[in-house]
């Protein structure tokens, strides 16, 4: 039997892995990961689109460690944006990963992948970096500048936003780390419930 799973709309914030998933089919879709590690693809295929990546600490935003997938419409940022040591997307030579319209900006190491010919590398221009609020603002080139097809346009009806803000099923405007609260599992193997 394959497993299938879906994760979205979720904020996910200082594990040294956001998301890593072994299932045969990850779908990821409107979330913001603030950690050392984003997402961690150890599946089969992986399906990530409209989410903001906010990476830290020098690592990377979505490392493939086997498996294919796609990566549509993500906001990756390196944070610091100066950082030497930060890669936005890892992928190793057996895998095989489309990546279109999505931003991909401050990373500057050598082990970078190049931009793809609908991929920007620009500052996403969030509304408060410092506070965690990572909705664009009006200013943002980010800003109907995801895929033009239809099926991924924003829910207004307007083209897609890159980021976790856009796109049909967006993450819904309240959702911030400002109104979410701080959860320890130190010393847990697995969550409550």
């Amino acid at each position: 039997d394959s497993v299938k799973i879906t994760i979205s709309k979720n904020l996910i914030s200082n594990f040294f892995v956001g998301i890593q998933t072994r299932a045969d089919a990850a779908n990821i879709r409107n979330n913001i990961i603030r950690s050392q590690i984003c997402i961690q693809m150890v599946g089969k295929k992986a399906d990530i689109v409209n989410n903001t990546f906010i990476v830290q600490s020098g690592l990377v935003g979505v490392q493939f460690i086997m498996g294919s997938g796609t990566l549509r419409n993500n906001c990756f940022a390196g944070y610091p944006p100066s950082g030497t040591y930060i890669t936005s997307i890892q992928v190793p030579p057996t895998a095989t990963v489309e990546r279109t319209y999505n931003n991909r900006w401050g990373f500057n190491h050598v082990s970078e992948i190049p931009i793809s010919s609908t991929e920007i590398s620009v500052d996403p221009i969030f509304i408060n970096l410092s506070k965690s609020n990572f909705h664009l603002m009006s200013s943002s080139p980010c800003i109907n500048a995801g895929n033009s097809l239809p099926e991924y346009n924003d829910k207004d009806g307007t083209r897609n936003d890159i980021g976790a803000y856009g796109g049909p099923d967006p993450l819904p405007e309240y959702m911030t780390f400002a109104l979410a609260t701080e959860l320890s599992l130190k010393g847990r193997t697995g969550f409550p419930g």
